[in-house]
């Protein structure tokens, strides 16, 4: 089977299937493309891979002739370290926090054409402090105390509950992100793809 994905849903998301389905299926290969959004999409298309975990809007017009299997919702928040605990009891705006250094996953083009259709306006009059290329290095330089980032709260949820970090809370909301499983329509799912995305599904219905 050749998944397509990124660093940080790999990390975060797909991991605890792909443990499952390695041990109840150990025979089957697995081969896992590391990618931009634009790039699996166009690899499932092409054939080049069977099936991609992705975030994307499932209107998005790149995503024509692509069976979507919506997964779930995910949410922005934005974190601090100790130094900024003073405001994890409170709501404030963004303009209360616009002289901090700001760290940002600024390279996934969707991440940010959904930070730019939020409501947070004020957010993007500034530019980021340090820009970079995984939610993981996100969180750690935001531990390290390099200033405040945006990350996917659902990610990052037990760290947050260990103290190791705060959440910001704003007034202002960001737009949430859809997590997605896409496949090709015009192909059918071989017997390794079908096996794995019937063991996100099943899991997916439980949350619900």
């Amino acid at each position: 089977i050749r998944i397509g994905t990124s660093n940080t849903i790999l990390k975060y998301y797909l991991m605890k299937y792909l443990k499952t389905y390695s041990v109840n299926f150990p025979k089957i290969n697995i081969s896992i493309e590391e990618s931009y959004t634009p790039n699996l999409i166009n690899m499932v298309k092409n054939g080049n891979i069977d099936i991609a975990v992705i975030y994307a809007n499932e209107n998005d017009s790149k995503l024509d002739g692509l069976k979507i299997y919506n997964l779930k919702k995910l949410h922005y928040c934005l974190i601090g370290n100790k130094k900024y605990k003073k405001y994890h009891n409170k709501k404030i705006s963004f303009s209360d926090i616009k002289n901090e250094s700001l760290i940002l996953n600024s390279i996934n083009p969707i991440q940010i054409s959904l930070l730019n259709s939020s409501n947070n306006t004020e957010f993007f009059k500034y530019n980021a402090h340090i820009n970079l290329a995984s939610h993981s290095l996100v969180y750690e330089f935001v531990k390290e105390g390099f200033g405040l980032g945006v990350v996917i709260k659902e990610f990052i949820e037990e760290k947050l509950n260990s103290k190791d970090l705060y959440e910001i809370k704003l007034k202002e909301k960001f737009e949430p992100v859809n997590l997605i499983m896409i496949t090709n329509k015009s192909v059918f799912p071989t017997y390794a793809t079908s096996q794995l995305m019937n063991i996100i599904n099943n899991d997916k219905e439980k949350d619900n």
